[in-house]
């Protein structure tokens, strides 16, 4: 649609107004719930979402520094769509794409920095997936895909591990019922 149309002609502007706030946070974390892939073949489901690579170029001009892709859009485009999510993953040297990963261990990974001083570690996870796919999505000792919130053992022990040299931990967590508005 018009965002789309937005990404391909000027990716510096997609987000328009929304820039500036992001811009002026000390840290601007956000959901990028789609996958980041243009091949693939979109998953059984009643939505798919996927943008191409710019998008991350497009986020970045915006102000933010973390996306987590932890969410029930994370790989929406099966195995190719998981593929491309990670190279462009893999691309970001400081690490911004964060709850995907091609094993357990790089999708609970947090994404670190330091504000004012302060040792800052952010880790995602989804607790919204399918419930038919859920044991394809949530990522393992020996396949990728995303951190899921369901495996609570993996996700304490993720945010105990980043406790021990971090001042703050921020859990972004993807999760709740669609178009409720009170937890």
């Amino acid at each position: 649609g018009n965002l789309r149309s937005r990404l391909d002609n000027d990716p510096d502007e997609a987000l328009g107004p929304f820039a500036e706030v992001l811009q002026g946070a000390d840290l601007a974390v956000i959901n990028l719930e789609t996958a980041i892939a243009v091949g693939g073949e979109p998953v059984d489901k009643d939505f798919t979402f996927r943008v191409p690579s710019t998008a991350v170029a497009a986020l970045r001009a915006a102000g933010v520094d973390v996306a987590s892709m932890a969410n029930n859009h994370g790989m929406d485009y099966g195995e190719q769509g998981l593929v491309e999510s990670l190279r462009a993953k893999k691309a970001q040297a400081d690490g911004m794409i964060i709850g995907i990963g091609e094993d357990e261990d790089a999708a609970y990974a947090p994404y670190r920095t330091t504000i004012k001083g302060q040792r800052v570690a952010v880790i995602a996870a989804t607790q919204v997936m399918d419930a038919s796919l859920i044991t394809a999505w949530t990522a393992t000792a020996t396949k990728g895909g995303l951190a899921s919130a369901k495996r609570v053992d993996r996700l304490v022990a993720e945010v105990e591990k980043a406790r021990q040299n971090s001042d703050t931990v921020v859990v972004f967590l993807h999760w709740g019922i669609e178009k409720e508005t009170c937890p």
